[in-house]
């Protein structure tokens, strides 16, 4: 039976309490047709694996224990708001990360150099931290809603979007299972990076 993995950073609950009160006011400014992430669902990916068969499940665990006794717990700076694959064509509204994110992409590397050496499928795209907050539907208006988040950042753009840290503590492998009300994730391991 194949199950939907991927692998992530949690995010604290009071975190994600702040974000979401925050993108609040976005959610009023940009009145289109968005699926946005649940506070609960909120998390920083490093690497989506896809659809794999559960005796899969111990050598991705190996691999986490291996990488995160290599890479130092640290905090990492919330940014500005911004698009996937561009602005001008938004697919994706994410939050982007700033102070720290050397030590993220490393750890994004490391993980992804042994996973490839286990068999595993390589991303082709570059790692660009981030976290996720809103996708489009199939009928949203992708013209307005690029003219819509731009004139969002215009008036935003001397600030960061959140000023908070957040500390990269653990990874987790995260199962999720698609339902009609959304993407219900469950934890099913984590491995805590080093605290020396």
């Amino acid at each position: 039976m194949s199950i939907r993995l991927f692998i992530a950073i949690d995010i604290a609950d009071d975190i994600k309490k702040i974000i979401n009160n925050s993108i609040n006011q976005l959610k009023d400014e940009i009145n289109n047709n968005l699926k946005w992430i649940q506070e609960e669902n909120m998390h920083i990916t490093l690497k989506f694996l896809g659809d794999m068969e559960e005796d899969s499940i111990q050598a991705i665990i190996k691999q986490m224990n291996f990488i995160t006794e290599k890479i130092q717990q640290q905090s990492v700076k919330i940014g500005e708001i911004a698009a996937f694959p561009r602005l001008d064509y938004p697919q994706v509204i994410y939050i982007g990360l700033n102070e720290g994110v050397d030590q993220l992409i490393e750890l994004h590397a490391l993980l992804e150099n042994e996973l490839r050496n286990s068999g595993f499928k390589e991303d082709i795209n570059p790692y660009i931290p981030h976290i996720t907050i809103a996708r489009t539907r199939r009928n949203t208006n992708i013209t307005q809603l690029s003219i819509q988040l731009k004139r969002y950042m215009e008036i935003t753009k001397n600030l960061s979007f959140l000023n908070i840290d957040i500390l990269l503590k653990k990874i987790s492998l995260m199962k999720s299972t698609l339902t009609k009300e959304g993407a219900v994730y469950e934890e099913i391991y984590s491995a805590m990076l080093k605290n020396n």
